[in-house]
C-alpha cells in the first residue's frame, strides 16, 4: 500500500504526493496550496470550465457544420485545413516511447493518478482554463518518459509542470511564490527555476504537442453535436489522464474515441463519413480506445475508486451532471469494455 493518508475535500488541494519515484516504491510529500487570497493568483471555484474556443459548441442548439456560420473571425475557416494539417504533424513529431509505462510499477502508476487527481482540484482552485490542466499533464508525462525513473523528484516535477502550464492563462498570474507555498517552502526558488529550466531542456523548449482538446473541438463543430455530446467527451477526455497509457495514444485518435464513444452511448448521432476524412480514422480503427476508455470510466464509477475529482467536476450542473448519466452504466458500455461493438 502507498503511503498515502486520505483526506477530506476541506483539506488542500494537492496533499500527499510521491516526493520520488522509483521502482521500489514512494516516499512522502507535501504539496499544499494556500487558502488566503492574493493579488496574483486568486483562487476561486471556476464559474464554468468551457474555453471561450467552446461557446458556441456548448451553446442549446446543434453547431452548423460549418466553422464559417459559427464565427468566421475567430474560427478563420479559411485556414482549417492548414491548421489541422500543422496538428496532424505535430503529433506525429512529438510521439513518446512509453518507457515510463514499461519500467512503472503499479505503485508508481497509482501514484501518478493520485497526482493528476490533485491537479484537476489545483485547476479548479485557480479558475484556470481547461488547456492548462491538459498541458499540466502533458509536461509531466513527457518528462517522465525522458528521464530515469529513479532520478525524478515528483513534487518538484509537478509543481513546475504546474508553473509552466499556468503560464498560457494570462488571466492567472501563478508566481514563484506561490508555487513556494504549495510544496511547502520544501524547495528553494532556485530549485524551482532550475528544475523549470531541466524539464524545458528535457524537453528541447518545445510545448507544441496538439492536446485532445484541439482535435475534439474540430470533430464537434463538423458532427454538429449539441451540448451534452461535446461535454461528455470532455469528460472521457479529462479521465484518460488518469492512465498514462492514453499519453502514449495519438491525441487525435483520443478525442475521436471519446466523440465515438459518446454517439454509441447517447444513440443520437453516428461516425459519418465526413468525420472518418476530418480525424482520419474508421469507426473500426477506434475500438481499441473506445473499450479503454469504457473500462476506464466503469472503473472510476465504483463506489471504492479513490480518484474522483473528475468525477465530481463533471457531476455538477454546469457539465449537465454528465457523468452521474444512466448510459454510463447500462449494457452498452458494459459491453463496448469488454470488446463486444
Amino acid at each position: 500500500m502507498l503511503p498515502f493518508k486520505h483526506f477530506g475535500s476541506n483539506r488542500a488541494i494537492l496533499n500527499d504526493i510521491a516526493n520520488k519515484i522509483n521502482n521500489s516504491g514512494t516516499h512522502n510529500g507535501l504539496i499544499k496550496l494556500e487558502k488566503k487570497n492574493n493579488s496574483t493568483a486568486k483562487p476561486v471555484v471556476s464559474k464554468t470550465d468551457i474555453n471561450q474556443n467552446e461557446i458556441d459548441i456548448c451553446s442549446s442548439k446543434p453547431l452548423s457544420l460549418s466553422p464559417r456560420e459559427i464565427d468566421e473571425a475567430f474560427f478563420v475557416s479559411e485556414y482549417v485545413s492548414d491548421v489541422m494539417g500543422y496538428l496532424f504533424e505535430q503529433e506525429e513529431l512529438n510521439s513518446m516511447s512509453g518507457v515510463f509505462l514499461d519500467q512503472a510499477s503499479p505503485k508508481l502508476k497509482d501514484s501518478r493518478s493520485r497526482l493528476i487527481n490533485c491537479l484537476v482540484k489545483a485547476q479548479i482552485k485557480f479558475d484556470l482554463n481547461q488547456e492548462v490542466l491538459f498541458l499540466m499533464v502533458q509536461i509531466m508525462d513527457r518528462y517522465l518518459d525522458l528521464e530515469p525513473i529513479d532520478s525524478v523528484d515528483l513534487v518538484l516535477l509537478s509543481a513546475c509542470s504546474f508553473f509552466i502550464a499556468s503560464k498560457f492563462d494570462s488571466r492567472i498570474g501563478i508566481n514563484l511564490s506561490v508555487v513556494n507555498k504549495m510544496t511547502t517552502q520544501s524547495y528553494s526558488r532556485t530549485d524551482i527555476r532550475r528544475m523549470e529550466v531541466k524539464i524545458l531542456n528535457k524537453l528541447g523548449f518545445s510545448l507544441a504537442k496538439p492536446m485532445t482538446l484541439n482535435f475534439l473541438r474540430r470533430f464537434s463543430i463538423v458532427s454538429g453535436v449539441p451540448n451534452e455530446e461535446h461535454i461528455l467527451a470532455k469528460y472521457f477526455l479529462e479521465l484518460s489522464l488518469l492512465d498514462f497509457e492514453f499519453s502514449l495514444m495519438k491525441p487525435s485518435y483520443t478525442a475521436a474515441c471519446a466523440l465515438c464513444l459518446t454517439f454509441r452511448l447517447l444513440k443520437r448521432f453516428e461516425w459519418s463519413i465526413r468525420l472518418e476524412n476530418e480525424s482520419r480514422y474508421k469507426m473500426i480503427d477506434l475500438r481499441h480506445g473506445m473499450q479503454k476508455l469504457a473500462q476506464l470510466v466503469l472503473k472510476v464509477n465504483q463506489n471504492d475508486f479513490e480518484f474522483k475529482e473528475t468525477w465530481k467536476k463533471f457531476s455538477d450542473n454546469k457539465y449537465l451532471n454528465v457523468s452521474t448519466i444512466a448510459e454510463l452504466n447500462d449494457f452498452t458500455i458494459i459491453d463496448i469494455s469488454n470488446g463486444k461493438f
